[in-house]
């Protein structure tokens, strides 16, 4: 788990919730983890962010062994998406707060700047 945690000591706390994410996400949809390999990921950092979803009760075995997301689980799953995930214009664009000219009258002549 040294590994683990020093290979995410380097990258956003943001960075660790998004693969905590796609794991919930690879158990809530029988999904492989190739998603998690392409990123950059060994099998053992996978390995460890499974058990650290176990560890914090995001994902558990059932009765015949097989990884299932517990209903703890599946609310941080949709409060992460929310938090990590823009949904809507509204939460990407955002007003320009800088014009691009000082305002001037009514009366005021503007000429553009000549484009060489």
């Amino acid at each position: 788990m040294a590994k683990y945690i020093m290979r995410f000591s380097q990258e956003t706390p943001d960075m660790k919730d998004t693969y905590l994410v796609k794991v919930i996400n690879i158990i809530l949809n029988n999904r492989s983890i190739g998603d998690l390999s392409k990123s950059g990921l060994t099998y053992s950092q996978i390995a460890n962010l499974f058990e650290e979803a176990i560890e914090k009760k995001f994902i558990e075995y059932d009765d015949n062994l097989i990884l299932v997301v517990t209903d703890h689980g599946k609310n941080e799953y949709i409060k992460l998406k929310k938090q990590l995930y823009l949904q809507g214009d509204g939460d990407w664009i955002l007003p320009d707060t800088n014009p691009r000219i000082d305002k001037i009258t009514p009366l005021d002549v503007y000429l553009p700047r000549r484009r060489e």
